[in-house]
């Protein structure tokens, strides 16, 4: 895993925005994330792609889990997983 577990402030972070912006809708998460690419320096960007691809390490750890219980309003890990590869394409261009 190339972040500790307890350094996931920016994954926790876009979420908790994603959850109070939009009632964490996956459908709306492309608008969202060309939003926080606006609001975010590219530095907090690139953490938030290394967070991402981390995100299988980051299911088997638990912590998708619960920042998804916490922020993800029922959304389940396998709908957040079907969209992680356009997620970190749009966050990429």
């Amino acid at each position: 895993m190339n972040t500790k577990d307890e350094e996931y402030v920016t994954l926790e972070h876009f979420f908790a925005m994603f959850y109070s912006n939009y009632d964490s809708d996956i459908k709306m998460l492309k608008e969202y994330t060309e939003l926080y690419k606006q609001m975010e320096s590219g530095e907090v960007i690139n953490i938030l792609i290394d967070q991402l691809n981390d995100f299988e390490l980051c299911v088997e750890s638990g912590i998708f889990k619960d920042i998804l219980d916490h922020y993800g309003n029922k959304m389940k890990v396998e709908d957040f997983r079907k969209n992680i590869k356009g997620l970190l394409e749009d966050l990429s261009r």
